[in-house]
């Protein structure tokens, strides 16, 4: 969903990696990408891909 918070996405990653969420960052776009953030207002689409 666009609307749901990225931290739910940041969290699963962390989890599934075995990684501490402030150990791994999250950028799209050239720009690091906050966990209170929403796929909408980073302009997301379907198919984009979080480096």
């Amino acid at each position: 969903k666009k609307t749901t918070p990225l931290s739910k996405l940041m969290r699963a990653f962390c989890e599934r990696q075995g990684k501490a969420e402030d150990e791994v960052r999250f950028v799209f776009d050239g720009e690091r990408l906050r966990s209170d953030q929403t796929p909408a207002e980073v302009d997301m689409e379907d198919g984009d891909v979080i480096d």
